[in-house]
């Protein structure tokens, strides 16, 4: 469970094959657990306001049968324009 230190966040999923777990976890500033999900279909998406919650994702294993396996995703941080 952490912070990023940005604004917002954007976690978007490239790739996924031969792989359990990658549960992306959502919670609170008090590190209540608030929102689960794990993203299974290229360019699913997550956008985080980093100053609002943490967030954290559990770890990847082979899925059953698998002899190899990725999860590739794209993580995009936000910053306002200074103006």
């Amino acid at each position: 469970m952490h912070e990023d230190g940005h604004h917002f966040v954007a976690q978007v999923l490239i790739s996924r094959e031969g792989v359990s777990g990658g549960e992306s976890q959502l919670y609170d500033r008090d590190r209540a657990p608030i929102f689960r999900t794990t993203l299974l279909e290229p360019l699913e998406s997550i956008v985080i306001d980093d100053r609002r919650v943490f967030h954290g994702v559990s770890g990847i294993t082979p899925a059953p049968g698998a002899t190899e396996g990725i999860r590739d995703m794209m993580l995009i941080d936000f910053f306002p324009l200074a103006g």
